[in-house]
């Protein structure tokens, strides 16, 4: 049972710093903090930044120190989509 826990999808709302809205603001190689719940925040560094044919910024960073970690934003039209997948914590909780 615990197994099926460990891998088990949390969301919550969040708010989105309003300088990554702008493409002109953000940088490669810049560090993204992610406090996603009280007792997890990450650090994370800007790998892409890109923007599709429908305008969509599309932002892509990679957790320190979890090395198959990653994290990918989305915005379109004032909306936001944030995925982070953390393999590395579904492997601890098998050991």
């Amino acid at each position: 049972m615990k197994e099926n826990l460990t891998s088990a999808k949390r969301a919550r709302p969040f708010t989105l710093n309003s300088l990554l809205m702008n493409k002109s603001m953000i940088n490669e190689n810049d560090y993204l903090t992610l406090d996603l719940f009280e007792s997890n925040s990450y650090l994370a560094k800007i790998s892409k930044i890109s923007t599709n044919v429908n305008g969509t910024l599309s932002i892509m960073a990679k957790l320190d120190g979890l090395p198959f970690s990653f994290c990918i934003i989305a915005i379109s039209y004032g909306k936001v989509s944030l995925t982070i997948d953390i393999p590395e914590h579904l492997a601890m909780d098998r050991k």
